[in-house]
């Protein structure tokens, strides 16, 4: 068995409680924005993305080439993606939203994401193109321009209208 030193052991412990604290901010976070979407009178059916962070943050598949090699999978780079989602509490957040919002009687919908991020808004073109940037959407056939994120948000409030129109 290899001894440590007290001073590693000091800064383990150390580590570990700033873990704990971001893991208690996260959480905290999660419990007040769900209370923010549910407790509002105005808002009587939530829509999100069904986003699956289990299969979002899966482990890189390992990769051989013809003669048994192995080649470079992005390994290193998924695993630091798998972090950051999970660090984000995606789920979290989604499972407060569901149980206070059964609570206060309110409709929970989940649409598909696919597609959200390249999907005219106004006339439902989808196409990789129209996601100029990260910020900017302008569809190909319309012209329509919008900030992404804004164009997104109404693609999923048309299909949850949709969702809810033919259940």
């Amino acid at each position: 068995q290899a001894l440590t030193s007290n001073r590693r052991k000091r800064t383990k412990k150390r580590i570990a409680k700033t873990f704990v604290q971001q893991a208690h901010i996260r959480n905290d976070f999660c419990h007040k924005t769900s209370r923010k979407i549910v407790g509002q009178e105005s808002i009587e059916v939530i829509v999100m993305e069904n986003l699956k962070t289990k299969n979002m943050t899966g482990k890189a598949k390992a990769k051989q080439d013809e003669q048994g090699r192995w080649l470079k999978n992005g390994a290193k780079a998924k695993s630091g993606l798998n972090k950051a989602i999970l660090s984000k509490g995606w789920h979290k957040l989604e499972a407060y939203t569901m149980y206070k919002a059964q609570r206060e009687n309110k409709v929970v919908f989940k649409v598909s994401p696919h597609y959200t991020s390249q999907e005219c808004a106004d006339c439902g073109h989808i196409h990789p193109e129209n996601r100029v940037t990260r910020d900017d959407f302008v569809c190909q056939i319309c012209g329509h321009a919008e900030d992404a994120d804004s164009n997104a948000a109404k693609v999923i409030k048309k299909r949850a209208i949709n969702l809810i129109k033919h259940s």
